[in-house]
């Protein structure tokens, strides 16, 4: 049997599907005009984290108030330094939704729109909803592998990657997982709640070929 993992495989659960409200990308179905449109192609930007990435780091919770200022400005610096190893590594980018239009433009496309989500995966007690429920076991199964939007192994690859101080790296990891402990704490606890917004775009264009 083959153990190892798929690209990005940690990411693809169930929480996914929860990203969008269908009503929304109705909504946006009709703006697009879809029904006089032969053919879509969809462009999927790495994991649609990135500005979730640097978004989580600053969208306030009842966890995030026990950290102090330091340490929350060390977690943003340190996820700053991964996210820009994992670029120098031709890895991907993660905030690559901010230049897309740009870059499609210099493709060639016209009739450029650009949206963001109606969408927010709040947290609030006692988390009854299947959402929540959905996206605690994903946060717990995550806390348990010690993860920090990656394993600490390719962490720590793109830290130093982005001309992080390897001397550094233990103590920024070790804070970001006590911050994860934390809120698994404080979900047991039933006192944790944050609206947790993110950054998703939905970027389009058109190009004929004919």
């Amino acid at each position: 049997m083959n153990d190892t993992k798929l690209h990005s495989e940690d990411y693809f659960g169930e929480q996914r599907d929860f990203w969008w409200n269908a009503d929304f990308l109705e909504l946006m179905a009709r703006r697009l005009n879809f029904s006089s449109i032969h053919s879509v192609l969809d462009v999927g930007c790495g994991q649609g984290h990135w500005g979730q990435l640097l978004a989580n780091s600053v969208i306030r919770s009842s966890v995030n108030d026990e950290l102090t200022i330091e340490e929350e400005a060390s977690l943003y610096r340190f996820q700053l330094y991964c996210e820009k190893g994992k670029e120098a590594l031709g890895l991907g980018f993660n905030s690559l939704g901010d230049l897309l239009p740009g870059m499609l433009s210099e493709f060639g496309l016209t009739h450029q729109k650009v949206f963001q989500s109606d969408k927010a995966s709040f947290f609030i007690p006692p988390y009854e909803s299947l959402e929540q429920k959905i996206n605690i076991k994903q946060k717990k199964d995550w806390d348990q592998k010690d993860f920090f939007w990656w394993e600490r192994e390719e962490t720590k690859r793109y830290f130093l990657a982005g001309k992080g101080n390897e001397e550094e790296f233990t103590s920024l990891f070790e804070l970001a997982l006590k911050r994860s402990k934390k809120e698994i704490q404080a979900i047991d606890e039933n006192c944790f709640h944050t609206a947790g917004g993110g950054v998703h775009y939905l970027i389009s264009g058109r190009k004929s070929f004919f």
